[in-house]
């Protein structure tokens, strides 16, 4: 390992933002984005399989925010212990380890026998949900030239959007051919689908940035740098654009998670903190219990089913407008559109009872959860220093993982009224627009070493 200059890392980095979108870079950005499609799966999985799952397995009232949200609980772990080691072991490694966490999670609830087993196995599937979206945000983040994250950032995301109609259009289908054991195909096909990712992971290069940020090891990041080059000048054409110009860059070699509370980072920690923790929670108790919602009004399991899987479909054009969007609109406020119109929504399909009221509703709910996520997912791998992408990121994901394991089973073991429970939900939703209002970072159309810069 050697130790690095300022003149090498410039030249490393201006290297990695010239490259263009060749088939190899979009390989690296779908193959490196597939498992959030099926993080998305495996998120919604719990909400379209709920109803059965609660009759079947005979889940106390208690329990039912537990294996709703049982997922939250286990990224709050997987932020914790896995999600920082990708700053230590590198990213390549850790995919391998994240999402094969998620498929034996997702096959031991394909075989659950009980409430107790069922939300054991959401726990684990969500270590390997929370850390694995931490290993792929930063990944890509430090792959894809500044110019075109914008345009991958959403397709990624749109991979993660995708996953949610599917698990509930699956699971809506699977389940009107066999209630009784219909629920536990759709979790066998998510571990399926985590093993196909595994074996496509193999083939992924180690992240350049990371070897010379987190490693100091400017030989083995050229290396690498030089196999992408490679590859991606032949799919070219010609001669690759000469490289991009950067004057800013930060050089140190070692990681402390203390340093996410140093003066310069403390209010980056706060804000990235306060926007996971209330608007995560705000986004899950709504979207995740839709069929209960809907089930409370009088409709039956079926009816439920099927309207949230027709309301689903909304979360794919969250991500759409994201990306349509891109940096006219800088992403803390794009933000806080989301999540004021998801909170308003959601108060909205509380008091309606008209079928096509009730379907918009549930329509607007996913798209707004989802065109705030989208946002939210890449500023808090933008707004940390590259040692501490990371560790910063699992940090904040820690706090929104919590409030959404914590939130919604406080609103909805305290209060039985529809209404009540959703008029807390805006009101964090109120508040998170707030916190990225009074002290967001910008970040469009920046390296993210301009906007990681001293202030």
């Amino acid at each position: 390992m050697v130790e690095i200059g300022k003149q090498q890392a410039l030249e490393i980095i201006s290297r990695i933002e010239r490259l263009p979108m060749t088939r190899f870079m979009w390989f690296i950005v779908i193959i490196g984005g597939a498992s959030t499609f099926f993080d998305g799966f495996d998120l919604y999985t719990s909400t379209i399989t709920s109803l059965y799952v609660i009759k079947q397995l005979s889940l106390a009232g208690y329990q039912v925010p537990l294996f709703l949200l049982g997922s939250f609980t286990g990224m709050i772990i997987g932020d914790l212990l896995i999600g920082p080691l990708t700053d230590r072991f590198g990213r390549k490694k850790l995919f391998w380890i994240t999402v094969a966490i998620i498929g034996v999670g997702s096959l031991i609830s394909a075989i659950s026998i009980n409430s107790a087993m069922m939300i054991a196995s959401r726990i684990i599937t969500g270590i390997g949900i929370g850390a694995d979206l931490v290993v792929a945000y930063a990944y890509i983040s430090e792959l894809i030239p500044s110019k075109d994250r914008e345009l991958v950032t959403g397709i990624v995301y749109i991979l993660l959007i995708a996953g949610i109609p599917s698990a509930i259009g699956l699971g809506y289908f699977v389940q009107s051919l066999n209630p009784v054991v219909g629920w536990r195909y759709v979790f066998l096909a998510g571990s399926i689908a985590a093993l196909f990712v595994f074996i496509l992971r193999l083939f992924l290069p180690e992240s350049p940035r990371y070897l010379l940020k987190n490693k100091s090891d400017y030989h083995a990041a050229i290396r690498e740098l030089n196999k992408i080059e490679s590859i991606v000048s032949k799919e070219y054409g010609r001669a690759l654009p000469p490289p991009v110009q950067i004057t800013k860059d930060e050089i140190i070699t070692r990681v402390s998670i203390k340093e996410l509370f140093r003066k310069e980072v403390r209010r980056r920690t706060l804000l990235c903190s306060l926007d996971a923790a209330f608007g995560l929670v705000a986004g899950a108790s709504i979207t995740y219990f839709i069929p209960l919602i809907l089930q409370s009004k009088g409709f039956t399991i079926q009816t439920s089913l099927l309207f949230t899987a027709i309301g689903a479909i909304g979360a794919l054009f969250g991500p759409v407008a994201t990306s349509v969007i891109k940096g006219r609109i800088d992403k803390r406020f794009q933000q806080v559109i989301w999540i004021l119109v998801l909170g308003i929504a959601g108060l909205f399909l509380a008091i309606v009872n008209n079928v096509y009221e009730i379907l918009a509703s549930a329509f607007i709910i996913n798209m707004a959860f989802q065109g705030w996520a989208s946002n939210y997912h890449m500023y808090l791998v933008e707004v940390f220093p590259a040692r501490l992408r990371g560790a910063g990121k699992a940090f904040s994901d820690m706090w929104g993982r919590i409030t959404t394991t914590i939130g919604p089973l406080f609103i909805y073991t305290l209060f039985t009224s529809v209404f009540e429970r959703l008029i807390f939900s805006f009101t964090f939703a109120l508040i998170a627009a707030i916190v990225l209002i009074t002290i967001g970072i910008s970040t469009s159309y920046r390296t993210l070493e301009e906007i990681n810069a001293p202030e």
